[in-house]
């Protein structure tokens, strides 16, 4: 048998956590929706049927790499709401930062996107240089660095002025009335 103060604790603890996991669940499909069905949509509108064969091997990489953001964002969205309140949430939002300027540096090639493509006999090259671009989402990103380890201390210099409360002392604080 579970003692009955067991069985509170634990009813406590789903009903602290059942909130947090609607919450989560509720952000994941927003964003879902938001960074997977909506590029998907754009993706299916593009006719690349029409387009050289090299440009629907370009677009299917991004395409791919759209997909790869999406994922990083749905797992981070769900779980920086599931840590909500926690210091763990200020670790997946630095973890989310750090991830997103790798990736952007990856899917943007360093800032400087080729295209090879060979027209009746004639080798045509594409360049577009994209490191302003790439610089903005880069510093866009340190900022979020920035306010979530700033968010993380100050969370921890929260927690430490709290002076920690024994058992006896919150019952009696509790039993004192107030005084007017």
């Amino acid at each position: 048998m579970i003692p009955v103060a067991e069985k509170r604790d634990e009813k406590t603890f789903v009903e602290r956590v059942m909130p947090r996991v609607f919450k989560a669940a509720i952000m994941g499909a927003i964003t879902f929706f938001l960074y997977y069905i909506l590029p998907t949509l754009m993706f299916l509108m593009i006719p690349t049927e029409n387009l050289p064969s090299e440009f629907g091997s370009f677009f299917s990489k991004y395409e791919n790499l759209v997909y790869v953001f999406a994922a990083i964002m749905i797992c981070f969205a769900v779980a920086i709401q599931l840590s909500s309140g926690t210091i763990f949430q200020h670790a997946f939002s630095i973890a989310k930062a750090i991830i997103l300027i790798l990736y952007f540096i990856y899917a943007l090639e360093g800032g400087i996107l080729t295209l090879s493509m060979s027209q009746e006999g004639i080798m045509v090259n594409i360049m577009a240089n994209l490191t302003a671009f790439l610089a903005i989402l880069i510093s866009v990103n340190l900022l979020a660095l920035a306010k979530s380890m700033l968010e993380a201390i100050n969370f921890l210099s929260q927690k430490v002025e709290q002076p920690p409360m024994e058992i006896g002392k919150k019952e009696e604080i509790a039993s004192i009335p107030e005084l007017k």
